[in-house]
């Protein structure tokens, strides 16, 4: 596969930064063919950020993605990804023999 030009676009977390990990986790989830993306700011006193490096044409799909649910409803939208996961998750188990 041809990566061709990679784009970095850096996040910065205003809302759901207590559930930043989980947010990563569900962004795996979102996008399992994603290129690159980093989680940081665990030391204290530095805002969390996501640092994704991916194909130009697929930021949009990013930022809409964080306009999403990095937002003061964060919370709900969050439980309501993984329980859209859990439910991908068991409908995969339902298809494998």
């Amino acid at each position: 596969m041809d990566l061709g030009y990679l784009e970095r676009r850096v996040f910065h977390l205003k809302y759901a930064s207590a559930e930043a990990e989980e947010l990563f986790n569900m962004s795996v989830k979102r996008f399992p063919d994603n290129i690159y993306t980093e989680l940081g700011g665990f030391e204290p006193g530095t805002p969390k950020e996501f640092v994704v490096w991916d194909r130009p044409s697929r930021i949009l799909e990013w930022e809409a993605f964080f306009v999403e649910y990095d937002n003061p409803d964060y919370k709900s939208r969050l439980g309501k990804l993984k329980s859209h996961a859990k439910q991908a998750d068991g409908n995969q188990s339902k298809g494998s023999p």
